[in-house]
């Protein structure tokens, strides 16, 4: 699953290309006499850019912006360079260089990722069905071939790049079918066999121990019953993501070996962690003069202060959402009013003028002239009308092309979609919990990686997902078991499935808002539900 693995874009991946990552910048920070925490703590500016630049690898900026990114890590190297010299002044002056050109490598990876919006979905299925790891050479000649085009957008050579798109597309839909037909079990194989040549038989066990037996599953499931592949992927992509856990862990205590550090290191490094978390949300520094508890509480108060910021903020959208889809149709119907309220205008001055055309005084001319210029005038205005009112329909067109292939990922018997405006509500109907449990179950994965996809049709939008539960229990049990559900989904999403975890929120409804009676088994079914609101910010902010 991408989406359930992010293929080579999963965040599991990301972190484990992460260490590679820090690797080469810890060469310009961590091997001379300040350590890459002490540059941290001294320069506020390098933090800052070395913050920004991992964040926007996550975002595929190495591939959507290639030379804005290998500019942005140069120019932190060489801040890097500058303050293991102590010499602040050059520090800071190359930091604030690559900040501004993060801004602009941010902004390209935003516009780029919209004009390759076809080639970046078909890419991430045939990640999410294996490909990177089953076809490593012919997936990186394809990512290469991305890079060129995403070379020409940097570039504003806008129509080449868009010549390469059918080229791309092909290639990464053969690589997807040529995974399909490998299938995922092969995946996980060779993601274990990876862990295990990495040593994480001596560093994780117990993870490569779990990444074996989902794989056992997978294989005794094919055994008993060919035709049952969704269930045996389910738990081959469950093993390829631990095997990939394993290995990501078994990197990161060698990297730990590497740096030769002591246990007091380990902590800082730990604390640093957990600082750069909240660092983004507030700038105090956390309590580490106090128990690890305090710590956590300390975040964990940080982020329900913004999850009740958000949910306001979430019903303020969604308040908004519902007038701005009002406005849009009433401004529709004012358009074809004044349209034809502008043509009316437009005929009677043309009668206007071909009555005066049978002049010849100078008064008659003068106002032939001027009723010319309000022929012209109106024109003008109808055209503006015309063009405004074509883009109004195109924005429609692609909403609602979006929505009908969103509709159709999911049968009756799994999920019900609405659209809603620009926004589309999926009811997920065949999404089930064991009873008082909320822990996602591997019989889900399959409609889990149909809502990924579903979520990719809208690669600007946010997601909030919300747990609903029936009448059985108490009010207070059921609406913690709901806020669980929905956070154990919104977990699976970011961990497993990809999306970024900035994009996805998460509440409870518990038996609040029942679709069915509470007194069938069938109405009790259908009020257990896990709703999928994807609120498409795109069509606000843009204009394609």
């Amino acid at each position: 699953m991408r989406k359930l693995s992010r293929g080579s874009i999963s965040l599991l991946q990301n972190k484990l290309v992460g260490v590679a990552f820090w690797g080469v910048l810890l060469s310009a920070c961590a091997t001379m006499s300040l350590t890459r925490q002490d540059v941290m703590r001294q320069y506020a500016a390098v933090a800052q850019l070395s913050d920004g630049l991992e964040d926007a690898r996550g975002r595929d900026g190495a591939l959507l912006a290639p030379n804005l990114f290998e500019k942005t890590k140069k120019q932190l190297d060489q801040a890097c360079k500058y303050a293991r010299k102590a010499d602040k002044q050059r520090a800071n002056e190359a930091a604030q260089r690559g900040i501004a050109t993060l801004r602009q490598l941010n902004k390209a990876t935003t516009n780029n990722r919209r004009e390759m919006e076809e080639v970046i979905d078909i890419r991430v299925r045939a990640n999410m069905r294996g490909a990177a790891v089953l076809f490593k050479d012919k997936s990186k000649d394809a990512d290469e071939r991305f890079r060129v085009a995403s070379r020409l957008l940097e570039q504003g050579e806008i129509e080449d790049a868009r010549k390469m798109r059918p080229e791309l597309i092909e290639t990464y839909a053969k690589l997807e079918l040529a995974a399909l037909k490998k299938g995922t079990v092969a995946a996980a194989k060779k993601a274990i066999s990876a862990a295990e040549e990495a040593d994480a038989d001596d560093h994780a066990p117990k993870t490569l121990q779990n990444a074996r037996e989902e794989l056992k599953l997978a294989l005794s499931v094919l055994d008993a019953d060919r035709t049952r592949v969704e269930k045996s992927n389910a738990y081959a992509h469950r093993a390829t993501w631990l095997a990939r856990r394993a290995h990501v862990i078994t990197d990161l205590i060698k990297y730990f070996g590497s740096q030769n550090f002591s246990k007091e290191e380990r902590v800082l490094w730990y604390q640093d962690q957990l600082q750069r978390v909240r660092r983004a949300l507030r700038s105090e520094t956390l309590p580490f003069d106090q128990s690890n508890t305090n710590v956590i509480q300390a975040l964990r108060s940080d982020s329900l202060a913004l999850k009740s910021v958000m949910k306001d903020i979430r019903l303020s959208n969604e308040m908004t959402q519902q007038r701005a889809s009002q406005l849009e149709q009433n401004l529709i119907s004012q358009r074809r009013a004044h349209v034809a309220e502008l043509q009316s205008l437009l005929r009677s001055h043309e009668q206007q003028l071909g009555a005066l055309n049978s002049g010849n005084s100078t008064q008659l001319n003068r106002a032939k002239q001027n009723a010319a210029k309000e022929v012209a005038a109106l024109k003008q205005r109808l055209s503006s009308q015309a063009l405004a009112q074509a883009e109004t329909q195109r924005r429609e067109r692609r909403s609602q092309e979006r929505f009908k292939r969103t509709q159709n990922l999911f049968n009756a018997a799994e999920a019900e979609v609405f659209r809603q405006g620009n926004n589309v509500l999926i009811r997920l109907k065949g999404f089930s919990f064991k009873p008082g449990k909320h822990e996602v179950e591997a019989r889900n994965y399959a409609l889990l990686n149909k809502v990924v996809s579903a979520i990719n049709t809208f690669p600007e939008s946010s997601i909030t997902i919300t747990g609903h539960t029936d009448t059985r229990g108490s009010d207070k049990r059921n609406l913690e078991l709901s806020a669980l559900r929905a956070q154990s989904v919104v977990g699976f999403l970011s961990t497993v499935g990809g999306v970024k975890s900035s994009r996805l929120a998460a509440d409870g409804k518990g038996e609040g808002q029942p679709l069915a009676s509470n007194e069938t088994a069938q109405g009790r079914a259908k009020n257990r539900r896990i709703d999928l609101l994807i609120l498409n910010n795109e069509a606000r902010v843009s204009q394609r």
